[in-house]
C-alpha cells in the first residue's frame, strides 16, 4: 500500500522546485502552494460526494488545530 505524500514531500516536488513563480518566494508561500497541490492530487479522482466529505473532515481538523493553538473560530455568514 502506498502512503500518502506529506506537505514536506510536496515541498520537494518538481512542481514547486521548478515553478518560477515561487522559487524565490518566502517559505510560507511555497508551503501554501504545496498544500494546494496536495489537495488537488488527493481530490482529482474523487466523486462530488467524496470531495465534500474530504473538505468537511479537513475543516474539522483545521478547526481543532486552531483551537489547540488558542484561536477562537468565528465563521461569518455571508450576506446575500
Amino acid at each position: 500500500m502506498m502512503t500518502a505524500k506529506t506537505v514536506s514531500d510536496y515541498m520537494n516536488d518538481s512542481r514547486i522546485l521548478n515553478d518560477r513563480a515561487v522559487i524565490d518566494a518566502p517559505q510560507c508561500i511555497r508551503k501554501i502552494h504545496a498544500i494546494r497541490l496536495k489537495i488537488q492530487d488527493e481530490t482529482k479522482i474523487m466523486s462530488h460526494e467524496e470531495r465534500n466529505e474530504y473538505y468537511r473532515k479537513s475543516k474539522e481538523r483545521a478547526d481543532a488545530e486552531f483551537e489547540r493553538l488558542g484561536f477562537k473560530i468565528q465563521y461569518v455568514k455571508p450576506e446575500n
